[in-house]
């Protein structure tokens, strides 16, 4: 036999040779995975969040409004203005605006226009926002007289402990 005519290496079958590459890169993906959870267990934790991404609010004021007529854009936008403003109150840890998702459940009622969520610090936070003039202007001089009705909730729903009524706020 002939250099030229040496016998040729014989290939795995195509089975064997798909095995060993799932087993290589299963090997490789835990090696990986290794050693992401080393670098994660080892690494410094990020630092504590401060101002008022660091308070935790303790208190929702969410208000439903269906406005008189709710193609007038321009009552509609001075709500939405007004009440993102609010944000600058002192106990005021967020406030958010939305609309009603429409819905075929039965249970949902999605027939409002407007949807605001103020989210504060405790119920003092409340009490001072309930009574802060910008808060008291925007109810007067933009929702009175675009509203032709508004539900509110108060509700304590930061608390680490279950919900129990006190003295003061007991439940109906």
């Amino acid at each position: 036999m002939s250099a030229s005519e040496a016998p040729r290496p014989i290939a795995p079958p195509r089975r064997a040779r798909v095995a060993a590459t799932a087993l290589s890169f299963a090997a490789t993906a835990l090696s990986l995975a290794t050693a992401a959870l080393c670098l994660a267990a080892c690494s410094t934790p990020a630092p504590a969040p401060t101002g008022p991404a660091a308070v935790q609010p303790r208190v929702a004021h969410v208000v439903i409004v269906w406005l008189k007529d709710p193609s007038d854009v321009a009552a509609r936008e001075a709500l939405v203005r007004a009440t993102l403003g609010f944000e600058s109150i002192d106990g005021v840890v967020d406030v958010q605006v939305g609309g009603p998702i429409p819905s075929e459940r039965e249970i949902v009622d999605d027939t409002f226009d407007l949807y605001i969520l103020v989210m504060l610090r405790d119920r003092d936070a409340l009490d001072a926002y309930l009574a802060h003039p910008d808060h008291v202007r925007a109810g007067r001089e933009l929702l009175a007289p675009a509203a032709a009705r508004v539900l509110v909730y108060d509700s304590d729903v930061g608390s680490q402990e279950p919900y129990r009524p006190d003295a003061t706020h007991a439940a109906p």
